[in-house]
């Protein structure tokens, strides 16, 4: 064997850095983390080439002073905490002091800092470790760090970086990221020269929000709220209908900063529940508050992750949250109708609305026509009558079925179908368009669920009994769930080797009595990585089975039977969604039809 030794402090250096900084990425994270540390209320982000060739971080922070700048280069030195117990109580963002000795162990580093009580500022040069120099210049208040060719000393970790266009994308991400988390600072983000984000600083939340991601998302967003005795939350969550094919619109930042954390996640997603089609996600922006003392920042040295000592508790709170908000705002999609270029020029310029928030074109254009009576008068009229529409929710009239009277939820009337499919419905100044198929899909969805409370199941003996021959995963996923299956009303029992045979199945759910579905419905749940997590989830994948006896669209049903499906879709205490997440009916209201047709102008 090679004789051991000690390694040198530049090798012992290089290798530390390759824990701390992996991409271009994390050198971004640090230094804006340290800027936000530093009480900045301005900071500049500008990169190219993905980060690789050049980043430069501007504050206006506090600054370091000039005896501190040598010191805050070297390895485990830092201001923010003096001994480990300090960890139970840490309110800032970076802590651990490896990240300015890692970044300039493997890059060109250049620090130009003054703070507020000095005349002067330092520009401090230190390349690969090694200072270059270090003098007195001019400069404004706060700190600007360069850092040049990234891994340039580290050809082996160099080459494992991504082309600089996905670099970029991921530094893109992460300022967005923190922009949300920290809307009371004012962001301005540059790659290759063009600017790409800038934010107001304001500490509007929604304004960050439109800034990243434009008008669609933030028209629909919902306020969301919840105080506990370990967490307290606060942020914007999306309405189903700006659900999306990927995790990556859930963000999460606890104490400020961002974190990835999949019992977040889960939670968020678990909340949407019956919201949402079935793999697409949901739209969150969350700030959650919780006692330092409740978790674990220092799992890796991203400080991305974390770990929760209550974490069971804080899933169920989210997750209730999240339903609890959902269950309460007006979540059926409005049919919008968008202006089209084949109108008359003439008519489009009478047909002024009100502006919706940010439009300030159309704030101008409104402005401009002050000196115009007529116009004043119908903008007044038509922001009056919007902002009244606004205020009131579909919950507040037609759904708000604890505090109807009985005579008022018959306040409505099926005028017809279209398409054999589409029932359109009226009610007061609003027209709904119910799908038959999504709703009766909701109704025995809600009827099964009902009956698979404790005590509540009934089922139905087979004679004679399934013989199921299982695979091993197929076997696990009945012996892990065995409570679950007979609470559902199933009776499964092991017949011996790898067979399992079924005596009884759920009433409730038609078809099921087949070798066929019940193996579907044993695949269905063993694909489920994250059924577990979740009580209901279970029950639900259960219960989806019963959707497959729903009406289907293009079968054409009575009058008679729409309204009794009308009546007992409005009974339930979620209405909107079927049980895949698609809306069981879109709204239009007379206003948009009358605006339509000319009407109003």
């Amino acid at each position: 064997m090679a004789a051991i030794r000690v390694l040198d402090e530049y090798t012992i250096n290089k290798i530390a850095a390759g824990e701390v900084v992996e991409k271009p990425l994390a050198v971004v994270k640090e230094l804006v983390e340290n800027a936000i540390d530093a009480g900045s209320s301005l900071i500049t982000v500008e990169i190219k080439n993905g980060g690789i060739d050049f980043i430069r971080i501007t504050d206006n922070g506090s600054g370091i002073p000039a005896d501190e700048i040598r010191k805050a280069f070297e390895r485990h030195a830092t201001s923010k905490i003096t001994a480990i117990d300090d960890l139970n109580t840490l309110k800032s963002l970076g802590f651990r002091g490896e990240a300015l000795a890692s970044i300039a162990a493997i890059s060109k580093v250049e620090c130009i800092t003054k703070p507020s009580d000095s005349l002067t500022g330092i520009n401090y040069t230190i390349n690969g470790g090694k200072e270059q120099e270090l003098k007195e210049i001019g400069c404004p208040l706060g700190t600007t760090f360069v850092v040049r060719d990234i891994f340039y000393n580290v050809p082996a970790r160099r080459k494992f970086l991504k082309t600089p266009v996905t670099e970029g994308s991921y530094i893109t991400e992460l300022v967005e990221k923190i922009a949300m988390s920290h809307p009371d600072i004012a962001f301005k983000y540059i790659n290759n020269g063009q600017l790409k984000l800038q934010t107001k600083g304001n500490n509007s939340l929604k304004d960050v929000i439109y800034s990243i991601y434009g008008r669609d998302i933030t028209a629909n967003l919902l306020e969301f709220s919840l105080e506990s005795d370990i967490i307290n939350v606060t942020g914007l969550i999306g309405r189903p209908v700006i659900s999306r094919g990927i995790r990556n619109y859930i963000s999460c930042f606890i104490n400020g900063r961002y974190i990835r954390n999949n019992i977040l996640y889960k939670a968020v997603e678990e909340g949407y529940s019956g919201y949402k089609m079935v793999h697409r996600f949901p739209f969150a922006v969350l700030n959650i508050s919780i006692d330092s003392s409740l978790m674990d920042v220092n799992v890796h040295p991203s400080k991305m992750e974390v770990r929760f000592s209550e974490a069971d508790r804080i899933f169920s709170l989210l997750c209730n949250g999240i339903r609890e908000t959902l269950k309460e705002n007006d979540i059926i999609p409005d049919v919008k109708i968008e202006k089209t270029s084949t109108q008359p020029e003439t008519f489009i310029k009478e047909k002024i609305a009100a502006p919706e928030p940010f439009e300030t074109n159309r704030m101008k254009t409104i402005k401009n026509n002050e000196n115009t009576a007529p116009a004043n008068e119908y903008v007044r009229e038509n922001a009056a009558e919007y902002n009244s529409k606004k205020s009131v929710t579909v919950q507040d009239t037609l759904f708000d079925i604890s505090g109807m009277k009985h005579e008022e939820k018959k306040n409505y009337r099926v005028a017809g179908c279209v398409f054999s499919t589409y029932w359109i419905i009226e009610y007061n100044d609003e027209m709904y368009i119910m799908d038959q198929h999504a709703a009766h899909e909701k109704v025995m969805f809600e009827k099964f669920m009902k009956k698979m409370k404790p005590g509540n199941a009934a089922n139905q003996i087979l004679s004679p009994q399934i013989i199921l021959t299982l695979s091993q995963t197929e076997a696990d996923v009945i012996n892990n769930h065995y409570e679950d299956f007979v609470s559902a009303g199933f009776e499964i029992n092991h017949f011996g080797g790898n067979e399992y045979a079924v005596s009884a199945v759920p009433a409730e759910i038609p078809g099921i009595s087949s070798e066929k579905a019940l193996l579907d419905l044993i695949g269905m749940i063993s694909e489920e990585k994250n059924i577990s997590q979740s009580e209901s989830a279970f029950v639900e994948k259960i219960a989806s089975m019963s959707c497959k006896a729903a009406v289907k669209g293009g079968r054409r049903i009575s009058d008679r039977e729409a309204y009794e499906l009308v009546n007992s879709l409005f009974e339930l205490e979620n209405p909107f969604c079927c049980p895949h997440g698609r809306p069981t009916m879109i709204k239009m209201t007379k206003y948009e039809l009358e605006k339509q047709f000319g009407r109003i102008v």
